[in-house]
C-alpha cells in the first residue's frame, strides 16, 4: 500500500493550517503524486458521493463504490490560476479508483481531516 499523508502545517512558515480546505488541499496533492500513472484525466466527472472543497477553488469527490472492499472512486480538480507554489494556467482533473487500508472511511477522514493528522494507506 502507498502512503498518503498531509500537511497540517504550511510548508512556508509552519503556521498551524486550522482551515480544513488548506489540509484537503494538501491530502489532493499528495494523493495526486501518490498514484500518479495511474488516475486518468477526467472526461466525465463523478456526479455522486461526497464532495470536499480545497483552498483555490479546488475539490475533492468521493465515493464508495464497495463497502466491503474498501474501494472508492475518487476524483479532483486542481482549478486554473490556483496560485500557490504551482500556479496553474489550465483546469487539471484527475479520476482513479483506490482501496483504502481496511478500518478507514476516507469520506468520514476528509470530512473530519482537522481531527485526523495521520496518514492513511491506499492501494491503486
Amino acid at each position: 500500500m502507498i502512503e498518503v499523508p498531509h500537511n497540517t502545517h504550511r510548508v512556508k512558515d509552519g503556521a498551524y493550517m486550522e482551515n480544513p480546505k488548506q489540509q484537503i488541499g494538501s491530502f489532493i496533492k499528495y494523493l495526486s503524486d501518490a498514484v500518479k500513472g495511474h488516475a486518468k484525466p477526467e472526461l466525465s466527472p463523478i456526479e455522486y458521493g461526497s464532495e470536499f472543497k480545497s483552498i483555490f477553488n479546488g475539490f475533492i469527490k468521493v465515493a464508495c463504490t464497495n463497502r466491503k472492499e474498501n474501494t472508492y472512486r475518487v476524483s479532483w480538480k486542481y482549478t486554473a490560476g490556483r496560485g500557490g507554489i504551482a500556479e496553474g494556467t489550465k483546469d487539471v482533473a484527475r479520476v482513479v479508483t483506490i482501496t483504502v487500508a481496511y478500518g478507514v472511511d476516507l469520506e468520514d477522514y476528509l470530512a473530519n481531516i482537522l481531527d485526523n493528522p495521520q496518514s492513511i494507506f491506499v492501494s491503486v
